[in-house]
């Protein structure tokens, strides 16, 4: 691993850290600091940083991020990035029964699956 993909994977894990304590600005500005630093960031990371942006109410930020999730990959991630933008969009789609900050906080948990396993929690989903 390189340098690189070293500081992106612990910006990574102080954002989940974060995300465990409810500090979502915290999350937000580590999950953006993931991204910056990794020499190819991963659709996982975006989502990540979609969600957190959703939590905070930062809808444009959110949107941004989750588009370019569902763009990267892989399958997981397309399919969560898409559940979570139909929700911050509030669109017909949308859960009725939760507010939109709500229901994205029920899509955290697949985000936390084990490291290498293909699903976007684990950080490793790909070179990250």
């Amino acid at each position: 691993r390189t340098r690189a993909q070293m500081k992106a994977q612990a910006h990574e894990s102080l954002g989940q850290i974060a995300v465990k304590r409810g500090q979502w600005p915290t999350a937000v500005s580590e999950f953006q600091q993931a991204i910056e630093c990794s020499p190819t960031p991963q659709g996982s990371q975006f989502l990540r940083l979609g969600v957190a942006c959703a939590m905070l109410e930062s809808s444009e930020c959110a949107e941004t991020a989750l588009v370019k999730a569902s763009e990267l990959g892989p399958a997981v991630v397309r399919t969560r990035s898409l559940e979570a933008l139909r929700i911050n969009r509030g669109g017909p789609d949308a859960p009725a029964q939760a507010p939109a900050a709500g229901a994205l906080g029920l899509l955290w948990h697949p985000l936390r699956a084990r490291e290498g396993d293909g699903h976007p929690g684990g950080g490793n989903d790909g070179g990250a």
